[in-house]
């Protein structure tokens, strides 16, 4: 699933990218041994004074995106950004489909679960 996910990054940030001129996007990179500590989250943007940061999954055919598929770290890491004013969100990669979701981090913390169809999907070409 690691794969899938930065596939998906890749793509994301090239969209993202292509749709605001002059962004800093960074995706942090994956810890090569368990001794490092965990991420935060994925990734993070800075545009026009806006800290935004990024949790991706990849999400298997119509299965749900549920809040307690986060690791704490990154519950932690997303809930401090939010906490400090930045913009958090969870992006659901749906790669039987190449599409996505993205959700608010807080959003997903106080629905514990959004079931699939029940937000707007994006195409990504990967």
């Amino acid at each position: 699933m690691i794969k899938l996910e930065q596939k998906f990054l890749t793509a994301f940030r090239r969209e993202y990218r292509a749709n605001h001129p002059g962004v800093l996007y960074f995706k942090i990179p994956d810890a090569p041994t368990k001794f490092q500590s965990a991420k935060p989250f994925d990734s993070f943007s800075l545009w026009k004074g806006e800290f935004t940061c990024y949790e991706a999954k990849s999400i298997k055919d119509t299965a749900p995106l549920k809040f307690s598929d986060l690791r704490p770290s990154q519950v932690e890491g997303l809930q401090l950004a939010y906490d400090n004013g930045g913009k958090a969100y969870v992006l659901g990669y749906y790669h039987s489909e190449k599409k996505y979701i993205c959700v608010p981090y807080i959003f997903l913390k106080e629905q514990g679960i959004i079931p699939y169809g029940t937000v707007p999907f994006f195409p990504i070409t990967i």
